[in-house]
């Protein structure tokens, strides 16, 4: 009988994990936009968490299969995250609606990779005086000049 009280209590255990995981895979769906399915456990990122890809690539994928769509839905593990393929929803996001979308959950270490700390990656009391450094370098005038 104890046997099966363990079995019956991993079997449960699992099924609550995987509900855990997967609860949000119809997020999309639900509101009209395309993507690739998930899959369990990884989301949408399994060739890039098992290191086959990495994540520029996948997101070329995504690009190329859904070319006509101005935004896939993918899912980061249990997550969902939006792919903008649009240039104008992406100028939208980064420029005009900065202040709806400054902190996007990426994640960054400045002291393990100094690369990372750049404008797309930072939060926006980080991002705001980078960004102030940086606008004069880029004026036409001086894009022109180069």
């Amino acid at each position: 009988m104890a046997a099966l009280e363990i079995v019956c209590g991993v079997a449960v255990t699992f099924l609550l994990i995987y509900y855990y995981l997967t609860r949000n895979y119809g997020f999309w769906k639900q509101r009209g936009v395309a993507g690739p399915v998930p899959s369990f456990p990884f989301g949408n990122m399994e060739d890039t968490i098992l290191g086959k890809f990495e994540l520029g690539v996948l997101f070329k994928q995504f690009y190329d299969k859904y070319k006509g769509e101005q935004m896939v839905g993918i899912f980061v593990r249990s997550t969902p995250a939006l792919v903008l393929c649009d240039p104008e929803l992406i100028k939208d996001v980064l420029i005009k609606d900065f202040t709806v979308f400054a902190n996007r959950g990426l994640k960054h270490n400045a002291k393990v990779d100094p690369f990372s700390a750049n404008l797309v990656f930072l939060d926006e009391k980080e991002w705001r005086p980078l960004r102030k450094k940086l606008t004069p370098v880029f004026t036409s005038g001086k894009l022109k000049q180069m």
